[in-house]
């Protein structure tokens, strides 16, 4: 089957014609008229850009309407523990603390957003590789979902995962252009 719109593909999923991809069930076990279990996972890279935030609306709102589920991941660079043992251990617990405390506001807008409750993932490492290692270990992940800056092109995140790791992606990448509203991010979803 060949469907060409996100309506129409919905619709197909729902009647159990087609899965997601990384579904439990796929098209041949699924009883004529049942809707398909989904598994697919939209990730988001949390940070404290704007562009964070409209990527965090749309995977929330799209797997609230897919039946899908958010994962947000939040990524400490290595190189803030390059000191002393007893400060880089401070340091590395003041990190997490601030990762955790990131996620949990976010999680609670997306809670909001979308009836959902996310999982949280906290890495330390080079964002790319561990954004790229995330997907390759989680099979139930299915998208990729990246904000882009508002005017000054893509923004760092885009650019690095997909101008230079886009060839290794074994998900799809959805950017959500910066100057989206809320409203018309809604809309989409």
């Amino acid at each position: 089957m060949i469907v060409t719109d996100d309506a129409a593909l919905d619709a197909a999923r729902s009647s159990g014609k087609i899965g997601y991809p990384g579904t439990a069930k796929d098209a041949s076990s699924a009883s004529p008229g049942q809707g398909m279990e989904t598994m697919r996972k939209f990730m988001v890279v949390i940070d404290e850009t704007p562009e964070c935030q409209k990527a965090m609306r749309f995977a929330a709102r799209r797997a609230r309407n897919t039946g899908g589920r958010v994962l947000m991941v939040y990524v400490i660079p290595p190189e803030e523990f390059q000191h002393w043992i007893g400060v880089a251990e401070v340091m590395r617990a003041e990190a997490r603390e601030a990762a955790e405390a990131r996620l949990s506001e976010l999680a609670d807008g997306l809670t909001a957003l979308s009836g959902l409750t996310p999982e949280f993932s906290i890495r330390v490492g080079a964002l790319a590789d561990e954004v790229m290692a995330a997907i390759e270990e989680d099979p139930e992940i299915g998208v990729l979902v990246l904000g882009a800056g508002d005017e000054d092109g893509p923004g760092p995140l885009v650019s690095q995962l997909v101008a230079k790791q886009g060839h290794r992606m074994r998900v799809p990448v959805t950017v959500v252009p910066g100057g989206l509203s809320p409203e018309r991010i809604d809309a989409i979803t």
